[in-house]
């Protein structure tokens, strides 16, 4: 690491020696060597006779910073720990997130998320309905969608074609050997699902040179290639539109060419659970701290919450509280009521008696006789035989 406007050795030891010739005693001119390098020597005008003047004496030296520091982070506050040529700081800075980190941070929430994006693709033959693992693969899925969004792939075709194995598109160049990522360069493989595999028609992978040395190619499978599990990474599948696949596929081809051309017209997004994940992220990582005015809405809000739950547990308001009439059990207890219903007590109706309007043999309220339990009846069936 570079140590900008650090002074040289020579002149350092050299500052020292004039030092330890103005000072008195051999331990200040030690002390003098000790700081030529983290210190400047206080600038002085001097008044009469060289000395300094009242305000001068009172100012602090000023100290020079001979280290330099990432520019993403300021650890100042634990530098200054292990060294006399800091002020002490107490508070640090955050460090600045770059857009690397952000999109990691979003991949990382999307494979727990579990979602899915939706893409469709015009071709001259058909339309091709997919649907990508963003949550398996959510940084191929980035790429693929981001350059669709940009119509990266606009008037491309599929170079190759291989009956009873795969198509292969997405080079601008048409040759096989073009094609660049969104993140300027090759990018790496995503074998997390071990679920996916290449195992059926229309499972759309990325076509590559090597591992890690994804960019735009891709390719789109006509039968299961399970030899290529584990070296190129699959980030989606085939829907809708097989039947398209299908036509596809008839297409006669020299030496893998097709012989008519099978254009990539362009792509519209549907879903793209990738980018908005992302946004999410970076709103996150980026919010402005709450304005005092949040703040007391937030507390009110937590007293209202508060309020609320102390009302469901001693609900009180709206409510009279019985009183008491008598001491010790059932001190709530009117003696003078007793027998009475509640719901009867403007009609003057008590236990037992029967409410005006009723008839002879029902029991509306309560019967002052207890029912008659029916005898039980001995089994006449003969168990001596057994």
């Amino acid at each position: 690491v570079s140590v900008p406007n650090a002074p040289e050795p020579q002149k350092a030891q050299q500052s020292s020696s004039s030092s330890s010739s103005s000072s008195s005693s051999s331990s200040s001119s030690s002390s003098s060597v000790g700081l030529s390098t983290r210190m400047a020597p206080v600038k002085s005008s001097p008044a009469a006779g060289g000395a300094l003047t009242p305000q001068q004496r009172a100012a602090p030296p000023e100290r020079k910073v001979l280290y330099s520091t990432h520019p993403q982070g300021q650890q100042y506050a634990a530098a200054c720990i292990t060294t006399t040529a800091l002020q002490p700081i107490r508070k640090d800075r955050k460090l600045s997130l770059t857009e690397k980190e952000i999109r990691e941070k979003a991949y990382q929430k999307l494979r727990l998320l579990r979602k899915k994006s939706y893409v469709r693709l015009f071709t001259n033959v058909g339309e091709l309905n997919i649907e990508l693992a963003s949550s398996s693969s959510p940084m191929t899925c980035h790429n693929f969608l981001t350059l669709c969004k940009n119509g990266y792939y606009d008037g491309t075709i599929f170079h190759r074609s291989i009956k009873n194995f795969m198509i292969q598109g997405g080079d601008p160049t048409g040759t096989g050997t073009g094609g660049e990522s969104i993140f300027d360069g090759p990018f790496a493989d995503e074998f997390y699902d071990k679920t996916l595999t290449h195992q059926g028609k229309g499972i759309v992978s990325m076509a590559n040179s090597g591992p890690n040395s994804n960019k735009s190619q891709f390719f789109i499978t006509y039968k299961s290639a399970k030899h290529l599990d584990g070296k190129h990474t699959i980030f989606g599948k085939v829907v809708g539109g097989l039947e398209t696949l299908a036509k596809m596929e008839q297409i006669k081809t020299d030496d893998d060419r097709p012989l008519e051309k099978i254009v990539f017209l362009r792509a519209e997004v549907y879903v793209d659970s990738v980018s908005d994940v992302i946004r999410e992220v970076a709103d996150e990582l980026t919010k402005a701290p709450p304005t005092p005015e949040e703040l007391e809405k937030r507390r009110q809000a937590e007293l209202e919450l508060e309020r609320r739950a102390d009302w469901f547990s001693n609900p009180t308001s709206g409510f009279a509280l019985p009183k008491a009439v008598s001491q010790g059990v059932g001190k709530y207890i009117d003696k003078n009521a007793v027998g009475v219903l509640p719901g009867a007590l403007a009609g003057g109706c008590s236990l037992g008696a029967k409410p005006s309007g009723a008839t002879e043999g029902t029991d509306d309220i309560a019967s002052s006789e207890p029912p008659v339990k029916m005898p039980k009846r001995a089994s006449q069936f003969d168990f001596s035989s057994w």
